[in-house]
């Protein structure tokens, strides 16, 4: 049973991801749990770059994780599409593993 909601759980947040139109720079062809472990990674790491506009806010978020100082793993999104994506994933982990 847990695996099978791990699965989903996993499976639905990259279906979140691609649905609120993020760009995947490098490592399109990841599987489920490698990609939300890079994603992971790139937080834990802090390999994240701010691109700001012209009025210095920020603008662009990307997330870059390197393996052996190789970057194998980039996303560029906004800051509305990544609050999106964070609230929804904790809102999917509490409701799948806390009801």
């Amino acid at each position: 049973m847990k695996n099978r909601v791990s699965r989903e759980f996993r499976a639905d947040c990259v279906n979140k991801f691609q649905e609120i139109g993020r760009q995947v720079l490098i490592g399109q062809d990841l599987d489920d749990y490698l990609f939300l472990r890079k994603i992971r990674n790139v937080i834990c790491h802090y390999h994240i770059e701010l691109e700001k506009n012209l009025y210095k806010q920020i603008d662009k978020i990307i997330l870059r994780d390197k393996y052996e100082e190789n970057v194998d793993f980039e996303i560029k999104m906004t800051v509305t599409q990544l609050r999106e994506f964070a609230l929804y994933i904790s809102e999917e982990y509490l409701g799948k593993y806390f009801k």
